[in-house]
């Protein structure tokens, strides 16, 4: 076990790599230490870790009214309920969230506060601060996915996990932000115990996270090649925009 008490054995990751994970997610949590991070084999796998730690069969999980599929795909294979969040412009409405806390006691809510998949809609940070506020009221865990949080050109909102730390499993990915081809996810989950928990199910359902895979992670994070590729899409994706605006 490590200081916080999580048997690292469960994930053959290094402490570099855990390291790297930290520095990553630094400009999200400044003082997020290696020892709160896990390192998993992409973030499918790890909503399906985490997921599948909170809800069984006919369980509810809220979700905006229009969810990324992949996760409904997860929701539909494990038989979990999910429960749809009206939306506006700016992402899940909070009265809307609380209504369904109410009706239907949800054991989580999946959310994706930053360029929202489908509908790209980011959350400002007032409504996070509901949301969070609404989730702690109702005792309800919730699910943030960051895939996209490293591609807005200005820094969003502070995350969820931010406003609720001891309610949120904080998931962020590389395929979306650097390549599809690099599965490595970097979760901070709400406390010691469910990191314990997470890195558990982790094992039991995808074994372990490539170590090559981590250590191609990690050396980029370290000698800069991740900030190069992350700035080389920024501006492709601010070229595309400025073509459509012409067109």
């Amino acid at each position: 076990r490590d200081v916080t008490g999580v048997q690292t054995c469960a994930l053959p990751i290094s402490a570099a790599d855990r390291a790297a994970g930290a520095h990553w997610l630094s400009g999200k949590f400044p003082s997020l230490s290696p020892e709160r991070v896990l390192v998993c084999p992409g973030a499918q796998g790890a909503l399906f870790a985490i997921a599948g730690q909170l809800a069984g069969p006919g369980d509810a999980i809220c979700a905006g009214a229009m969810t990324y599929p992949g996760f409904r795909s997860l929701a539909a294979q494990q038989g979990w309920r999910l429960i749809p969040v009206a939306m506006d412009d700016e992402g899940l409405i909070p009265e809307a969230f609380d209504e369904a806390c109410l009706q239907h006691q949800p054991k989580a809510l999946y959310t994706t506060p930053t360029l929202h998949n489908p509908t790209t809609a980011t959350m400002p940070a007032y409504r996070r601060e509901m949301i969070a506020a609404i989730a702690r009221a109702h005792n309800v865990p919730i699910i943030e996915d960051d895939a996209y949080g490293k591609l807005p050109r200005q820094s969003p909102p502070p995350p969820l996990a931010i406003f609720a730390p001891e309610l949120t499993y904080y998931v962020s990915s590389l395929a979306k932000c650097l390549s599809p081809a690099l599965r490595v996810a970097y979760v901070v989950p709400p406390d010691p115990r469910a990191a314990t928990r997470l890195a558990g199910a982790v094992r039991a359902t995808m074994s372990m996270t490539s170590p090559f895979t981590a250590a191609i992670a990690t050396r980029w994070i370290q000698d800069g090649t991740a900030d190069a590729v992350l700035a080389a899409i920024r501006a492709e994706m601010n070229e595309r925009q400025d073509r459509k605006s012409v067109v």
